[in-house]
């Protein structure tokens, strides 16, 4: 879901060590909402002690949040998840950032095999991870996968 040239490789991308890049640019190849997860991570220190540092990371789908969020160590802390949203094609190139409250499952009303992920919004309003245009009113049989953290948002 994002390319990357060689071209925006970072001087610097090697010191990260193998199969680490650092890139100055990435190409976000479909209009499609993803999701940022951030979080402290926490790291034993050569001379003793530890250390953290926060990192984030930018995800195409609402199975990658979910894989990610429940595999994070027990010493890392889960700091926000917040869907980025493309604007309607009429509006223009706009992107909307939404802070993220909690995650749900739900079964397809004409296929119970299916589940979609359903994320509620800080505003109240939800989004179904769905290719297929799911609406929130046609989704069965929710259960709710995690609460996550919500910070606040005003200055």
């Amino acid at each position: 879901m994002f390319i990357t040239h060689d071209a925006n490789k970072h001087p610097l991308s090697n010191a990260y060590g193998d199969g680490n890049h650092v890139w100055i640019a990435a190409e976000i190849q479909l209009r499609v909402p993803f999701f940022m997860v951030e979080f402290d991570q926490h790291e034993a220190a050569d001379e003793g002690g530890d250390f953290s540092f926060s990192r984030t990371v930018l995800l195409s789908g609402g199975d990658d949040v979910v894989k990610l969020v429940s595999t994070l160590a027990p010493q890392n802390l889960l700091k926000s998840v917040t869907l980025l949203s493309p604007s309607s094609r009429d509006i223009g190139g706009a992107w909307s950032l939404d802070q993220l409250t909690e995650i749900w499952e739900a079964k397809d009303p004409n296929d119970s095999r299916l589940k979609y992920k359903v994320f509620a919004k800080a505003d109240g309003s939800h989004f179904v991870d769905s290719m297929m245009e799911t609406t929130i009113d046609q989704l069965q049989e929710w259960q709710q996968l995690m609460v996550l953290p919500t910070v606040n948002c005003r200055q």
